[in-house]
């Protein structure tokens, strides 16, 4: 798929939560067809997905840990991918575009 960042519907800074101890700055976008990982980190991660198809997902939600707001995509494969430090505001605003472009 040709991912065209020239025309995104919605996009926030994010941190996706890699493992119990890292994670990896970026911004969510919200495609017409997809939502995109654009890492601002430039060393390649192995086995980070950065693209996840509408059709691919399971689920999508917004919620609130101790210290910040996070949005969880669930694969249909089961896999969490969590992405901390969403600004709530942005972060509802996000899951309504996604939820009325779906």
């Amino acid at each position: 798929m040709n991912v065209d960042m020239n025309n995104p519907v919605f996009a926030i800074q994010a941190t996706l939560k890699y493992s119990h101890s890292q994670s990896i700055a970026g911004d969510l976008i919200l495609l017409s067809d997809c939502i995109y990982f654009r890492t601002s980190n430039v060393a390649k991660v192995p086995n980070l997905k950065d693209e996840f198809l509408f059709s691919d997902i399971k689920s999508i939600k917004m919620g609130l840990t101790l210290t910040c707001f996070r949005i969880t995509i669930m694969d249909k494969d089961g896999e969490p991918w969590i992405f901390n430090y969403i600004d709530r505001k942005k972060g509802k605003q996000f899951i309504e575009l996604y939820n009325e472009i779906k």
